[in-house]
C-alpha cells in the first residue's frame, strides 16, 4: 500500500509551530542588546572639514555602525564639547569613550550624548585630525546621526569674569570682612 503525504509551505510550518513568533522575538532581543557607543580617537587621513560649529549628519549604515574622519579647520576654535544625537529613541542609553579629547564618562540619554571637555580632557584644537566612530545603532533606512561641536559662548565667559572680579574688589574694600563686633553691639543692644 501507498501513502501520500502533503507537504506544508514552509511559512506554514514556521506559524503553526511558533517558530516564526519565536524567530522575530529573538531578532528583537538582538536590537535591545545593543548599546549605542559613540568613541574618539585621533588622527586619519583624508578628513572631512569642519568649518565651523554648524551641524553635520552621520550615515548610519545597515549594521547600525558609522565611521567619519574628521579635521577642525577652524583657525581659532578648540572645540570643547561635542554633541550627537538621532531621530529614533535607542531602546539603552548611549555611551562613549572620549579619547584624548574629551573626558572618558560622557552623560547620554536613550536619544543623544554629549562629550565635555572636562579636567581630563584637551577639546579638539584647529588643524587637528580626528576619527569618530558608533556602533549598537538602530538599523533604519537612512538613519542619521546628527554631530555638532560646541565651545563656551563669549557672553558666559565675560559674565564669569566681571562676577569674579566684583567679587575680588569687594573682599578688597573690605566690604566682605568679617565684624569683629556683634550685631546686637553694632546695633546698641548691649546689657
Amino acid at each position: 500500500m501507498i501513502e501520500a503525504t502533503t507537504h506544508k509551505a514552509p511559512q506554514t510550518v514556521l506559524l503553526h509551530t511558533g517558530l516564526l513568533p519565536l524567530l522575530i522575538f529573538l531578532l528583537l532581543i538582538e536590537s535591545v542588546d545593543a548599546v549605542p557607543t559613540i568613541s574618539f580617537t585621533s588622527g586619519g587621513a583624508n578628513p572631512t572639514q569642519i568649518n565651523n560649529l554648524d551641524p553635520f549628519d552621520i550615515q548610519i549604515d545597515n549594521a547600525g555602525h558609522f565611521s567619519g574622519i574628521f579635521h577642525n579647520n577652524t583657525k581659532t576654535i578648540t572645540f570643547t564639547d561635542f554633541h550627537f544625537e538621532t531621530k529614533l529613541i535607542e531602546f539603552n542609553l548611549f555611551t562613549g569613550d572620549g579619547g584624548p579629547f574629551f573626558k572618558n564618562v560622557p552623560e547620554g540619554t536613550n536619544k543623544s550624548l554629549d562629550f565635555f571637555q572636562g579636567g581630563t580632557g584637551t577639546g579638539i584644537a584647529p588643524s587637528t585630525n580626528f576619527t569618530i566612530t558608533g556602533s549598537g545603532f538602530q538599523v533604519n533606512v537612512n538613519e542619521k546621526i546628527t554631530a555638532q561641536a560646541t565651545v563656551p559662548e563669549p557672553s558666559a565667559l565675560l559674565l564669569l569674569g566681571a562676577g569674579i572680579t566684583g567679587l575680588a574688589l569687594l573682599g578688597k574694600s573690605g566690604v566682605l570682612k568679617p565684624s569683629h563686633r556683634s550685631w546686637r553691639e553694632e546695633n546698641g543692644f548691649t546689657e
